[in-house]
């Protein structure tokens, strides 16, 4: 095999796992309610697997009076750690750590 074609292969192997590793967006279905926030459970499309149940997921204003407990909702996950944030604070928020993309900074965008 030339070196060219395995160079080739490990640039497309990196990049698929850097891709597997970064959190954008899952389909949800809603587990409990606690206030303005709530636990999810992600439907998984590809073979019926379940993935980890995500906790304190925020839920913004105009989702709160549409959301149920086993409603479908859109989540998707802040870019920074946003752990240091409150609900209704108006001051700046602090990142708590270099994390990116972390499934502990996920919110919801969407009730369907």
């Amino acid at each position: 095999m030339a070196q060219g074609q395995r160079m080739w292969q490990f640039f497309d192997y990196f990049a698929r796992k850097i891709k597997r590793e970064t959190h954008v967006g899952y389909l949800c279905r809603v587990t409990a309610l606690y206030g303005s926030t709530c636990s999810v459970q992600p439907i998984d499309l590809n073979n019926g697997s379940k993935r980890s149940l995500l906790i304190d997921v925020w839920i913004p204003k105009h989702c709160r009076d549409d959301i149920r407990v086993g409603s479908s909702v859109a989540v998707s996950f802040f870019d920074r750690d946003v752990s240091s944030a409150g609900v209704g604070s108006t001051r700046d928020i602090e990142n708590g750590s270099d994390r990116l993309h972390s499934v502990n900074d996920a919110y919801v965008t969407g009730v369907f």
